[in-house]
């Protein structure tokens, strides 16, 4: 199986992965269990990228001719709703209560209306609020804040607060590469992926999510 961004379930126990299954021909929306390895499929041959799950609800992103589009879909369901559409989306991440939803543009954009991290609620009853004007790759750290990495090869850890933006840094994390993705399951140290001759995964203890 082929696949991309992977990322953890919140229990650990599982990969998010947008893949193509053995035998398939097109990317779908894949749970690969750990450590068995077992794929169960969440939306199949959609085209989609970055999924990211709490319970039913699903959030993801769907390539369209000049952008993308955030949806989400109820797994029990199957119904889907267009969230918003945006030149770039990226790492879109259900907050731990599943209300709101955040995502960023990329480190090196290309669509300044596109950049830094954003929040939004998942029902789509309020409009998207910009957190930081520049950064990438976010992490809910509970409910009220996001981890996230700024600076044009992503060299530094920030926290943000969802309620009033305030921000505060936490570490280097100059590897002298770019990061790429950052990901991390509750009560674990957090990890960074950083693109090397081959991806490279680093693992940044004394920081941990809210179990």
């Amino acid at each position: 199986m082929a696949a991309v961004r992977a990322r953890w379930t919140p229990d650990g126990r599982a990969l998010l992965v947008a893949g193509v299954p053995a035998g398939g021909e097109a990317r779908a929306l894949l749970q690969v269990e750990w450590p068995s390895g077992a794929v169960h499929t969440l939306v199949p041959a959609c085209g989609c990228d970055w999924p990211d799950v709490r319970g039913d609800t699903l959030v993801f992103l769907r390539q369209e001719e000049e952008g993308m589009a955030l949806v989400v879909r109820n797994l029990g369901s199957a119904r889907e709703q267009m969230l918003l559409r945006r030149r770039e989306i990226a790492a879109p991440r259900l907050s731990p209560d599943t209300r709101l939803v955040a995502w960023s543009g990329f480190l090196r954009t290309a669509d300044e209306a596109s950049a830094g991290i954003w929040v939004a609620p998942v029902d789509g009853s309020g409009k998207p609020r910009r957190l930081a004007a520049d950064g990438a790759w976010p992490v809910w750290e509970g409910t009220e804040s996001l981890l996230f990495v700024r600076g044009a090869n992503g060299n530094s850890l920030w926290r943000v607060a969802v309620k009033d933006g305030e921000m505060v840094h936490l570490r280097s994390l100059d590897k002298g590469f770019p990061t790429v993705a950052l990901d991390a399951v509750p009560g674990r140290s957090l990890a960074v992926g950083v693109h090397v001759d081959a991806p490279a995964v680093f693992a940044f203890h004394g920081l941990r999510l809210p179990p």
